[in-house]
């Protein structure tokens, strides 16, 4: 396993009862170096030995760029040039994102150390003085990377 990607979790999102039939789903997230194959093969295991069918609906493959990579020195050295913030590094999440939706995409910000995260919560919002900032990094970020 990769120490960066962490450990594998399940979340189970839905159970449904219906006549004499019980339906649920699981979400899984995975580190590099275990393969999806191998996951099914023991999920399949379990599935047959307590006789449930087991059905695949889709699969997104595990997404990790290298954090040495000219895509992440250049978000990273972007960021820092415009927060003079040298100490955080870059973050490795197992969320979902609109990034795994094309090659060479990574999620990037907006959340600034100190910064409570509101992604996804009640009243999502952002100082006028961090969107200035999160405007200035973007340009430039798409600026050097479209050359």
């Amino acid at each position: 396993m990769d120490e960066k990607t962490t450990n594998l979790t399940c979340q189970s999102g839905f159970l449904i009862l219906e006549k004499q039939q019980a339906f649920f789903t699981l979400n899984l997230r995975y580190p590099k170096g275990i393969t999806f194959e191998k996951i099914l093969f023991q999920l399949e295991k379990a599935a047959k030995k307590n006789q449930f069918l087991l059905k695949t609906d889709f699969h997104y493959p595990i997404m990790y760029i290298n954090p040495n990579s000219e895509l992440i020195t250049t978000l990273v050295n972007i960021y820092q040039k415009h927060t003079h913030d040298f100490l955080t590094a870059p973050l490795c999440s197992g969320g979902r994102t609109y990034a795994k939706c094309a090659p060479n995409l990574v999620p990037f910000g907006p959340v600034f150390p100190n910064q409570k995260s509101l992604a996804h919560q009640v009243d999502e919002s952002i100082s006028i003085d961090q969107l200035i900032t999160l405007t200035a990094i973007y340009t430039e970020v798409l600026y050097l990377l479209s050359r």
